[in-house]
C-alpha cells in the first residue's frame, strides 16, 4: 500500500496542481445588438456578407481581374507569408509539453609548469607533461505545466495565428472592393468617351451646316464662331477622358501586380447585372463577419493568454532533470 502511494501520490499531486489556474479568462462582452435594422419588418439571417464575390460579380473580365489581384497582389503575398510564419510558431508551442534534450561536449588541455607542484607530480609519478580532459553530458529536462504557462503560450500563438488569417481576409475584402470599383469606373469612362465622340461628330455636323447657312446668307459669322467654339470644347474632352482611362487601367494593373497595360472589357456599363433582392441580414451576423471585429476579439484572447503567462512566471516551476555524464582523461608525453 505504501509503495502504491509513493508511486501515485506525485502523479496525483501534479494533476491537482495542473488544474490550478493563476489567471481568469476574460470573455468578449455581449453587446445589446438589435435583432433587425430600422424600418425592416422581417430580417433574413443570410445577408450580403454570406455571398461569395464570384456570385456577386458575374462579369467574366472582372472575375479574372479579381483572381489575378488575389493571387499576385504584394499585400496578399505578405499576408500569406505571415500566416505561414504564425503556423510555424503554433507548431513550436505544441512542442512545449515534450521533454527538452541538450547535448554538451567539452575538451581541455592542462600543461602545468615543470617547476610547479603539479608539473613535478606528473613528471615523477606519471611520466607525463600535460593532461587532456574530455567530457560529454546530456541534459534531459521536462517542465510540468502546473500553472498553465505552456497552455497559455499555445493559446496566445493560436490567437495570433487566427489574427493573421483575419488580416488576410480584410486585405482580400479591400482588394476585391478596389478592383471592382476601378473596373466599374473604367466602364463608366468608356461610356463617357463614347458619348464625347458622338458629341464631337454632332458638333462637326452642326459646324458644317452653319458654314453652309453662312455662305447662303442665312446666319451671321457669329453663329459660325459659336459652333466652332462648341466643337473645340468637345474636342478637348476626348483626350482628357482617354487620359483618365489610361490612369485607371494603370491603377488596376498595379492592384493585380502586372505591368501597366490595357484592361480587357467584355461589356459596357449598361449590361452589368447584379444580384437582385439582396438582404442586409441581421446586425449581429453582419458584425460577426467583419475581419476587423474578429481581429480585435482574437487580440483580447491573446492578451488574456499573455496575462496568464506573466502570472505563471511569478510562481515556482517544477522541472525534472536527467543528467547522464561521461568524462575521461588522456595523458600524453
Amino acid at each position: 500500500m505504501n509503495t502504491i502511494l509513493k508511486i501515485y501520490l506525485p502523479i496525483l499531486t501534479l494533476i491537482v496542481l495542473a488544474s490550478c489556474k493563476v489567471s481568469k479568462d476574460i470573455d468578449a462582452p455581449q453587446l445589446p445588438l438589435p435583432s433587425a435594422y430600422r424600418d425592416v419588418v422581417t430580417a433574413e439571417t443570410s445577408g450580403i456578407a454570406a455571398i461569395q464575390w464570384k456570385s456577386f460579380f458575374t462579369d467574366a473580365a472582372l472575375q479574372q481581374l479579381i483572381d489575378s489581384a488575389i493571387t499576385n497582389n504584394y499585400d496578399m503575398q505578405v499576408a500569406v507569408k505571415n500566416i505561414e510564419a504564425a503556423q510555424l510558431i503554433v507548431r513550436q508551442t505544441k512542442l512545449g509539453y515534450l521533454p527538452e534534450a541538450k547535448l554538451q561536449a567539452g575538451a581541455s588541455i592542462n600543461r602545468p609548469s615543470d617547476n610547479s607542484l603539479n608539473g613535478i607530480s606528473l613528471s615523477q609519478f606519471l611520466g607525463k607533461s600535460y593532461v587532456e580532459d574530455y567530457s560529454i553530458s546530456t541534459v534531459l529536462s521536462w517542465e510540468a505545466d502546473i500553472w498553465g504557462k505552456i497552455k497559455n503560450q499555445k493559446a496566445k500563438a493560436l490567437a495570433e495565428y487566427l489574427q493573421t488569417g483575419e488580416a488576410k481576409k480584410a486585405i482580400q475584402t479591400n482588394l476585391v472592393s478596389n478592383v471592382a470599383k476601378g473596373y466599374f469606373n473604367l466602364l463608366m469612362l468608356d461610356a463617357q468617351l463614347a458619348i464625347a465622340n458622338k458629341n464631337l461628330l454632332l458638333n462637326d455636323s452642326t459646324l458644317r451646316i452653319m458654314k453652309l447657312q453662312y455662305h447662303a446668307g442665312q446666319v451671321t459669322a457669329l453663329a459660325v464662331q459659336q459652333a466652332e467654339a462648341q466643337r473645340l470644347v468637345a474636342v478637348q474632352l476626348v483626350p482628357l477622358l482617354q487620359q483618365e482611362i489610361t490612369l485607371q487601367e494603370n491603377a488596376l494593373s498595379i492592384l493585380t501586380a502586372v505591368t501597366p497595360a490595357a484592361i480587357q472589357r467584355n461589356s459596357d456599363i449598361k449590361n452589368i447585372v447584379f444580384t437582385q433582392n439582396i438582404s442586409a441580414g441581421v446586425p449581429s451576423t453582419l458584425i460577426s463577419n467583419r475581419p476587423d471585429v474578429k481581429t480585435n476579439e482574437l487580440a483580447l484572447s491573446a492578451a488574456n493568454a499573455n496575462t496568464g503567462i506573466a502570472k505563471a512566471a511569478m510562481y515556482p516551476s517544477l522541472t525534472i532533470l536527467v543528467l547522464p555524464y561521461l568524462e575521461f582523461t588522456k595523458y600524453d608525453v
